[in-house]
């Protein structure tokens, strides 16, 4: 214990009553990172206390167990505003350390266990809800049977993305997850070059993502007006004015914190897999079914010149329901023991969602007497095309409002996931307006301009329906592009690093060992290159100004402006291995960058 302790560690000042287990932040400013272009902004030792890891004192403290000592460097804490922060909420000795060797001060509580962060995966992804409400592509490419087999294919292929990423998370618990592992595993050349293009990918997917999954919340909301009233004529304004109030709510429930956060996520896990069990007993009793050959066997309707390239084109609707596995890693800095807890959740969420979702598809391959006619349904939705067929109006809205339920859950995780990863990009000077966009409320301790900013542009992109739906579409294509991106790099990255000097890789408390850990990144980036191609394919042919994919000019777009942004920001954005490359045996000393923390050692038997 001893050696692990931690005396002061520089200017985020906290003082710990043991009795009350009660820390307080004191917020200042910390010193800027030394910038070896223009040399601004220099590093000052003489005007900081000592820092890193130190021998805590032998002698015992005179304390009695009711006693509130404070050091007279914590006097100042009483005037702190905001809440006291408990000790369990900070965290592990061992994610300290992770801290510590990142750079990096707790800003945020760390409440999420493993249950939560469980729950937080499975619904930030909810993927048996939007494979079964989003699959008109896959049923247009290929019919019922390309549907279980696309999905399956996504299945085995994102459990190698899970794995990699899992052990990466392992090594280097940060809520910057992709762009910080390419920042420490890649050539040192080309650090800050992929590092920074990797964030702007990992940011990209997940806005537009975000935005998708707000956007299919109001129109679910409008699929319930179009089961009664079925209505001619274009009415996307409707679903933008369902959505909105959707997104207010979910900015609302992400302004109260991780603590909210997590215990909606624990609730909602129950009604995912109830909901999930009533869905499978209507679909397997109630409605109709097709035999088993058509089902599984029987591809139609499909325009492609060989299966093969039918599965592939078809994937894009499974990948989408299953492709956001990292959701848990966005939660590493809130999370208790995240070394540990967070790449076990990040691999059980995903086997738990694949399995829910794959028998979903399973039940629902067998009840789609046309599929001609379930993507003629008006409300879109091939799922209520077999529920009409199956039970009256009201189970079916009830079944909506249901699925609205999970939506939303999902929509306020995948929020705050992507809240994280905007504030954790912009805490490393990755984005324009980064010190405003990084700023954690003191209070909430919540980055609440990053989820106003996150919500203002799910709005944003969510208006671009209003001139063209084709376009918007082609934002989904662009999530899927730009994430797959987000995988390739950090997992090329990692092998690399394994082939060329495997002794320098850090420790990860969980792993897939020397050898088959490499085997699995190969195997997760080809995957990974597979889905980042046929993210571009349009659904069907021939190619037609209706079905047309402009995901590729979007993405075109997107690198255009990232490396706009990269010309002006080089000489500011160094990358976060520049903050752990210089810390052998943990002295932070000569990290001098952002805010840090200052810890009072109290002797084991307080």
């Amino acid at each position: 214990m001893h050696e692990d302790s931690i005396q002061k560690a520089s200017s985020v000042e906290v003082a710990e009553r043991r009795k009350g287990s009660i820390l307080r932040p004191i917020t200042t400013r910390g010193d800027s990172f030394l910038d070896e272009r223009d040399g601004s902004r220099k590093l000052d030792e003489s005007s900081r206390p000592g820092l890193g890891l130190t021998k805590p004192s032998s002698g015992r403290m005179p304390l009695s167990r009711g006693s509130s000592y404070q050091p007279d460097w914590a006097q100042d804490a009483e005037d702190m505003p905001g809440p006291p922060v408990p000790v369990q909420e900070l965290g592990s000795p061992e994610d300290l350390k992770d801290m510590l060797r990142m750079g990096r001060t707790q800003e945020m509580r760390r409440v999420f266990r493993q249950f939560s962060l469980i729950s937080f995966g499975c619904l930030s992804q909810c993927t048996w809800e939007f494979i079964l409400l989003n699959n008109n592509q896959t049923l247009e490419a290929g019919g019922c049977a390309l549907l279980f087999w696309s999905y399956v294919w996504s299945f085995v292929g994102s459990m190698f993305i899970t794995a990699s990423l899992a052990e990466m998370a392992s090594m280097t618990p940060s809520s910057a997850g992709q762009y910080f592992w390419v920042s420490e595993f890649s050539s040192r050349r080309w650090q800050q070059s992929l590092s920074y293009v990797t964030g702007w990918m990992t940011i990209l997917g997940y806005q537009c993502a975000n935005a998708s999954g707000l956007f299919l919340t109001g129109s679910l909301f409008q699929s319930m007006i179009t089961i009664y009233r079925p209505a001619n004529g274009d009415l996307m304004w409707q679903t933008i004015v369902f959505m909105l109030p959707c997104l207010g709510v979910v900015v609302l429930i992400n302004l109260y914190g991780s603590r909210t956060i997590a215990m909606l996520q624990n609730v909602s896990m129950s009604l995912h897999i109830l909901a999930l069990i009533a869905i499978i007993a209507i679909l397997g009793v109630l409605s109709p079914h097709i035999p088993l050959k058509r089902a599984f066997l029987q591809f139609e309707n499909t325009e492609w010149p060989s299966t093969a390239l039918a599965v592939l084109a078809g994937q894009t609707n499974a990948n989408f329901s299953l492709f956001y596995v990292d959701a848990p890693i966005r939660l590493s800095e809130e999370a208790q023991d995240a070394a540990v807890a967070v790449p076990k959740a990040a691999m059980r969420s995903q086997l738990i969602s694949g399995f829910c979702g794959l028998l979903a598809v399973a039940i629902f391959a067998f009840c789609i007497p046309s599929v001609t006619e379930a993507l003629k349904h008006p409300t879109g939705y091939s799922l209520l095309y077999v529920l009409q067929l199956s039970v009256p109006n009201g189970v079916i809205i009830c079944v909506l409002l249901v699925c609205i339920i999970l939506v939303g859950a999902s929509n306020v995780g995948f929020s705050a996931a992507t809240a994280r990863i905007t504030y954790a990009f912009a805490r490393d000077q990755g984005l324009p307006c980064s010190r405003w966009i990084s700023k954690v409320h003191k209070g909430r301790l919540t980055p609440v301009n990053a989820v106003f900013l996150t919500a203002t542009f799910s709005a944003l992109l969510s208006l671009i329906n209003l001139g063209s739906t084709t376009t918007f579409y082609g934002i989904v294509g662009l999530a899927q592009a730009t994430q797959a991106m987000s995988y390739i790099l950090p997992i090329s990255s990692v092998l690399y690093r394994r082939i060329k000097s495997p002794e320098s890789m850090p420790k990860a408390r969980w792993g897939l060992g020397p050898t088959w850990g490499p085997v699995n990144n190969a195997l997760a980036i080809i995957f990974s290159i597979n889905c980042f191609i046929w993210s571009f394919s349009p659904p069907s042919l021939p190619v037609s100004s209706t079905n047309f994919n402009v995901a590729a000019a979007l993405f075109a777009g997107a690198v255009v402006l990232m490396m706009t942004t990269y010309y002006f920001r080089r000489g500011v954005y160094v990358g976060p291995v520049a903050r752990t490359r210089d810390t052998p045996s943990w002295n932070m000393s000569q990290l001098g960058t952002g805010q840090n923390v200052q810890f009072l050692t109290i002797p084991e038997e307080f």
